[in-house]
């Protein structure tokens, strides 16, 4: 449930964490959600520190509204956003320079968003993201666009996906089609200059699961190694 706190627990090896860094390449998240665009969100990109590394989804949100336009390899800077701290199931009005509190939205795990400005507005949602144990920072993790005068929704899904990448760091827009599961055919849809993105493990984090490195295939698994 996207309501509560949640925590992924990353075990690698040292062998694992050799390998990672000689690739030059980060632990990265993305968080799912029911509908998503042409972009996805880097909501966290971290080189591993030691062999047990821990990611926490805290139960804090918001949303924002950005005067950013949405391109491949930008970044979204939430400190030039305007940003309203808010729980899902409810809905904020935007005038164009402040958010106003308009009521619930029509399901518990829905973010609303009503553009009563007279222009487009591109908007997303935000979550405080802990990195080992690090003071959590406000993160944002996708981003829409509301026309004037209408009302837009984003639900949050209990599933992240994770793997590791190059040249990215948090609030970082991919174009959503380099992003392929583990197992998938194509190994080399993700080389995008100036990115690099490995396949990813999708997991729901609301089980606080513990994620291990397959290291033969360069992806990381729900399986822990076998004994050397």
């Amino acid at each position: 449930m996207i309501l509560t706190s949640s925590t992924l627990t990353i075990k690698l090896s040292q062998a694992d964490c050799t390998r990672i860094a000689s690739y030059g390449e980060v632990i990265t998240l993305v968080r799912s959600f029911a509908t998503e665009g042409d972009y996805v969100v880097v909501c966290a990109a971290f080189a591993p520190f030691g062999l047990c590394n821990t990611l926490t989804l805290s139960a804090q949100w918001a949303m924002y509204a950005t005067q950013q336009q949405p391109a491949a390899g930008s970044v979204i800077q939430l400190q030039t956003a305007l940003v309203q701290a808010t729980p899902p199931g409810n809905t904020l009005t935007f005038t164009g320079s402040t958010f106003v509190s308009q009521g619930a939205a029509f399901a518990p795990d829905v973010f609303g968003f009503a553009n009563s400005s007279p222009n487009l507005v591109q908007w997303g949602v935000a979550q405080a993201v802990s990195i080992n144990n690090t003071p959590a920072a406000t993160v944002p993790l996708v981003l829409a666009s509301t026309p004037a005068k209408q009302t837009s929704y984003l639900q949050p899904l209990s599933e992240v996906k994770l793997f590791l990448a190059s040249n990215v760091q948090a609030g970082l827009l991919l174009p959503a089609q380099v992003l392929q599961p583990v197992g998938s055919s194509s190994s080399t849809v993700g080389q995008k200059v100036p990115f690099t993105v490995g396949q990813y493990l999708a997991v729901d984090p609301s089980t606080n699961p513990t994620i291990y490195f397959d290291s033969p295939n360069n992806c990381f698994t729900p399986v822990p190694p076998s004994p050397a």
